[in-house]
């Protein structure tokens, strides 16, 4: 079911005209490329902070990481206690995501978005030091 017709009558027919206009998809690539640039941006900070990229990220505003096993040295059971840590410690929040069960293991994610202005200097240079200041493992 397409997102017009699981809507109730009145949201379908605004979005309906909404995106039938030349201007909404203009303005909607404009908003991908935003994205796309942003996630160019935050993606090799992640990594290169020891991240593991879960699976490709090339279209939306989220960074799906394989929750990390250690920080600073101590090991991690799961996702929501990974975010916990890194908030106590650094102030990045994230969004723990529990996967499927995989060879008798259930899988851990960690999400970030990139609401935020990943191409803003400051912004960036507060996410590179506060991800300086542990040890991801």
């Amino acid at each position: 079911m397409g997102l017009v017709k699981s809507l109730n009558p009145t949201k379908a027919l605004i979005y309906k005209k909404y995106f039938s206009q030349e201007k909404s998809a203009e303005e909607i690539k404009e908003i991908q490329q935003m994205y796309q640039r942003r996630l160019a941006k935050a993606i090799p900070l992640f990594t290169e902070a020891g991240y593991k990229l879960a699976c490709p990220t090339d279209a939306g505003f989220f960074i799906l990481f394989h929750c990390p096993k250690t920080l600073d040295g101590q090991n991690i059971a799961n996702g929501e206690e990974f975010n916990q840590a890194m908030i106590a410690k650094t102030g990045l929040v994230g969004v723990p995501f529990v996967g499927a069960e995989k060879n008798g293991k259930t899988e851990h994610f960690i999400r970030y978005s990139v609401c935020a202005n990943f191409e803003d200097e400051k912004f960036f240079a507060r996410v590179e030091n506060a991800l300086q200041q542990v040890k991801i493992g």
